[in-house]
C-alpha cells in the first residue's frame, strides 16, 4: 500500500494551445490509440450527434468557449492538432457525457475531502470509466510563462485537456468531480473546462466557489474541493442550480447522483437505474467508514478505502461486473505540500507512486 519514491509528473509549458499540442508527445506510439478512441465513441452516438438539437448547443456551447473560456478552447486545438483530429470533433467528444447519457460508458467515480489528517486536508478519488481508458492516463504538470506564481499538476486522459479528472495547483487547492446523469443541461461552462479555470485561477476553496457561483453552467455532475487551510465543499452543478455544501472540519463525500432537493428531479434516467444503486452503496460505505472509524483517517486508511471492495453495490474498487463500472486509478492530493499519491490501475494492486512538482 505504501507508495514508491517520488516521480517527476510529465511537464507540458507555454500557452495553452502549445501545451494542448505537447499533450501528444508525453507518449506518440499512442496517437493513435487516442484517435481510435475519440472517433469510436463519436461513431457510437451519432444519431444523437446528428439531432437538431445536439447541433445546435454544441453550436451554442462553441461559441460561449470562445468567449468566456477561450484559454480552454485554444488548448483543445492544440491537443486536436497534436493528435490529428478535428478541434469540432474534439469538443464534440467532450460533451458526449451531456448528449448522450445511452452509449455512455459507465463512468462512475467516487470523491472524498477531508479537512484534516496527520498529513493535513486531503481529496481522493477512484475514476471509474472503461477500462480501454486505463493505458491512456497521464500525470501532467502544466506551467504557463504568464502565470509564473501557479502551476497545476492534473490526472488526465491523453487526448483530454487539463483537469480531465481531478488535480491540484502550487496553492494546495485541490479538486476532482463526478459525473451526474443530468436531463436538462444548458448553455454555459463544461465541467472539465471549468476545473481547470479554479486551479489557474483561485488558491482557495472560498476563492473558488466565488468563481463557481458566477458563471453559468451545462450541468450534470458534482466538484469536491479542498485547500491547505482545510476548508472544504462540494457543490452540485445544475443549469441555473447548485447545491453547495462547505466545512472548515470533518468530510465530504460524492457518487453518481444528486443530493439536493432542487437537482434530484433533473436526474436522467441512466442514473436511476442499476447504475444508481451502485451510486448508493459507494457512497453509504464511505460515509459508514469515515464516520465509524475511532482511529485517526490517513492516507493509508484512505488509500485502504478505495481499493476495498465488498458486496456487489458497495465495492469502492470495481471490477467491471454489470452496473458498476471498471476502476482505472486512484488518486490522493495532499494539499499542505501539493503532492499527489497516484495509484493508475485498480487500486487494490497496491502499485502506488508519489508525485511531486
Amino acid at each position: 500500500m505504501h507508495p514508491k519514491p517520488s516521480q517527476p509528473p510529465h511537464i507540458l509549458s507555454g500557452n495553452a494551445m502549445q501545451r494542448g499540442e505537447q499533450q501528444a508527445l508525453i507518449s506518440p506510439e499512442l496517437k493513435s490509440e487516442v484517435r481510435n478512441v475519440v472517433t469510436g465513441r463519436l461513431e457510437d452516438s451519432r444519431e444523437v450527434l446528428a439531432e437538431p438539437a445536439a447541433k445546435e448547443f454544441l453550436e451554442a456551447q462553441w461559441v460561449f468557449s470562445e468567449q468566456y473560456a477561450s484559454t480552454h478552447l485554444e488548448e483543445v486545438r492544440g491537443l486536436a492538432k497534436g493528435y490529428g483530429l478535428s478541434p469540432r470533433d474534439l469538443f464534440a467528444y467532450m460533451h458526449l457525457g451531456t448528449l448522450d447519457a445511452v452509449s455512455r460508458e459507465n463512468d462512475g467515480c467516487s470523491v472524498i475531502v477531508l479537512s484534516h489528517t496527520p498529513s493535513g486536508p486531503l481529496l481522493a478519488k477512484n475514476r471509474d470509466l472503461g477500462d480501454q481508458n486505463q493505458p491512456l492516463q497521464r500525470v501532467v504538470l502544466h506551467k504557463d510563462p504568464s502565470r509564473r506564481q501557479n502551476w497545476c499538476m492534473y490526472v488526465t486522459s491523453l487526448g483530454s485537456p487539463g483537469a480531465y479528472s481531478s488535480g491540484i495547483n502550487s496553492h494546495g487547492l485541490a479538486v476532482g468531480d463526478t459525473h451526474v446523469g443530468y436531463s436538462k443541461p444548458g448553455v454555459g461552462w463544461l465541467r472539465y473546462f471549468l476545473m481547470t479555470e479554479i486551479l489557474w485561477k483561485a488558491s482557495t476553496v472560498e476563492e473558488a466557489l466565488d468563481l463557481i457561483s458566477s458563471v453559468p453552467h451545462v450541468g450534470g455532475g458534482a466538484l469536491v474541493l479542498a485547500d491547505q487551510a482545510g476548508n472544504i465543499a462540494s457543490v452540485e452543478l445544475g443549469h441555473g442550480e447548485l447545491r453547495i455544501e462547505k466545512a472548515d472540519s470533518g468530510y465530504l463525500i460524492h457518487t453518481n447522483h444528486y443530493l439536493g432537493e432542487k437537482l434530484i428531479p433533473f436526474q436522467s434516467a441512466e442514473s436511476e437505474q442499476g447504475y444508481f444503486g451502485s451510486s448508493e452503496g459507494r457512497l453509504a460505505k464511505m460515509d459508514g467508514f469515515l464516520a465509524g472509524n475511532a482511529s485517526p483517517i490517513t492516507a493509508d486508511t484512505v488509500a485502504g478505502l478505495l481499493a476495498s471492495h465488498g458486496s456487489r453495490w458497495q465495492s469502492m474498487c470495481c471490477h467491471g461486473d454489470i452496473g458498476d463500472g471498471y476502476t482505472i486509478s486512484s488518486a490522493i492530493y495532499f494539499c499542505t505540500y501539493a503532492g499527489l499519491r497516484f495509484c493508475g490501475e485498480k487500486p487494490c494492486s497496491g502499485n502506488w507512486n508519489m508525485f511531486l512538482a
